[in-house]
């Protein structure tokens, strides 16, 4: 591993940067490479590298963002839990320096880009129809954000009438 360590170098700019670590990569034939040269501490990925054909297997039940796959159909507590997996995930990586990356919707047909893991489990409570916020009123609705039960509670009409007031 000790042969793949650069220099420390400062850059004025990132373009340099860039193309100095390309020029690197491709002089020392990194890019194609069969064998991991590096994994971040504390990613935790489940891989194992088949040095005959080049191609890395990665374990079914693990994306590669090393978070497990979800089921086709998930319950509120397996969106739960992943969540919370993904901000534990989210928190070592800051904690180990590395930059985060973009949170992607992890539905194969989606992908839409969310801000925050809160943002992404909303979201994924519309695409699986999980409908945790029932109406305070026993009305039989039920919605996938708090926000969008308490709009519906302004105009709920089982609503008693002294709290409208």
């Amino acid at each position: 591993m000790g042969e793949h360590w650069l220099l420390e170098v400062t850059f004025p700019a990132l373009e340099p940067a860039l193309s100095e670590l390309v020029r690197y990569i491709e002089a020392n034939n990194l890019h194609i490479t069969a064998d991991p040269i590096y994994t971040p501490p504390g990613s935790g990925l489940s891989q194992s590298t088949s040095s005959e054909t080049g191609v890395q297997d990665t374990n079914m039940d693990v994306s590669e963002d090393g978070l497990r796959i979800l089921s086709p159909s998930p319950d509120q507590e397996e969106v739960d839990g992943w969540i919370e997996h993904l901000e534990w995930r989210r928190a070592m990586q800051v904690k180990d320096g590395i930059r985060l990356p973009p949170i992607h919707c992890p539905v194969s047909t989606c992908g839409k880009l969310q801000g925050h893991p809160q943002a992404l489990r909303d979201h994924l409570y519309f695409h699986f129809s999980i409908k945790p916020y029932s109406c305070d009123y026993r009305c039989p609705m039920a919605f996938e954000t708090e926000v969008n039960r308490n709009r519906h509670l302004e105009t709920c009409p089982l609503v008693p009438i002294w709290e409208s007031y």
